[in-house]
């Protein structure tokens, strides 16, 4: 376990996935490494598109390779943030290009029909980070959220509700410029600034919405969305945050006593929630000064 870093995660499916009998969509994976006292986390959430009928599985499949290749490659010696990170997400994008080829092959298709399985399994956005002691790295293709010391921020929605998703133009044709079709940097930091850290796909954007609304069918409010990083029955009980997510997510049915009718509340997620959170263990060191650090950052692309 991290000396520095504890960590949680949760998924849940929507509302109207749940009353269209679709699966929950999301897909999260995390990745922890040490060697002696450096420490290596990664995270990565995908959210599938959902008019593809099998972005479910292609959306573990592609968080589970970026974890391990990012694994991977921190564990072997050539590991290095000296070129420009930049230049890191373009052969990343490679790797990650060709896990979908190796998928597709496994799954039996062909060249003829290689753009279809793309479309029906790996249509998908992507939300991750890496963090080391020295730094913090966001990076992502397509819609979600993240956060960094309570700063939230919401990627998209993007015209036509039509996110890039990284298989766009290298492996399935599309009018979207290939320079949004990548998976990206989105932020870095340094480690010593960051007490906290969220990344979600975008149905963690309702939370945002919804802190001051009951949960359905009871007299207990859904609380603000910094709870989800704070709140330290999460980091205790690794299913705490998806039991949160799903009391916002269930549709509840219950008899009014004062009517004598049956009501019914419905939940108040709307779309397939996932994130993970990350918060510094109490006691270790930090900037005191590092409230509002997202706004200090300059954004790559």
């Amino acid at each position: 376990m991290s000396q520095t870093w504890e960590w949680a995660t949760g998924s849940v499916p929507g509302v109207d996935h749940v009353v269209c009998g679709k699966p929950n969509q999301d897909a999260c994976r995390i990745g922890f490494f040490r060697d002696g006292e450096n420490e290596f986390l990664c995270g990565v959430v995908c959210d599938g598109c959902s008019e593809s009928p099998g972005s479910g599985v292609g959306a573990a499949i592609v968080s589970q390779a970026i974890v391990n290749n990012l694994l991977t490659m921190r564990c072997q010696s050539d590991w290095t943030l000296a070129e420009p990170l930049s230049i890191f997400f373009k052969f990343f994008q490679i790797r990650l290009e060709n896990v979908v080829r190796s998928a597709l092959s496994v799954m039996g298709y062909m060249d003829d029909d290689l753009e279809y399985g793309v479309y029906a399994h790996f249509l998908c956005t992507v939300i991750g980070f890496w963090l080391d002691k020295d730094d913090v790295v966001i990076f992502g293709c397509g819609d979600g959220v993240w956060g960094v010391n309570g700063d939230v921020r919401v990627l998209g929605p993007h015209p036509g509700n039509q996110p890039p998703f990284f298989v766009y133009n290298s492996l399935l044709h599309s009018s979207i410029e290939p320079k949004q079709a990548r998976v990206h940097l989105i932020r870095n930091f340094s480690a010593n600034l960051v007490e906290t850290l969220v990344i979600g796909s975008d149905g963690v954007g309702d939370l945002l919405e919804i802190g001051d609304r009951a949960f359905p069918g009871s007299d207990e409010p859904v609380g603000p969305v910094d709870d989800l990083w704070r709140d330290d029955r999460f980091y205790a009980n690794k299913d705490g945050l998806r039991r949160h997510f799903f009391k916002a997510a269930r549709t509840v049915t219950k008899l009014d006593r004062e009517t004598g009718r049956v009501r019914r509340y419905n939940g108040l997620l709307p779309d397939d929630t996932t994130a993970i959170v990350v918060r510094r263990i109490k006691g270790e060191e930090g900037d005191d000064n590092a409230k509002g650090l997202c706004g200090q950052e300059q954004e790559a692309g």
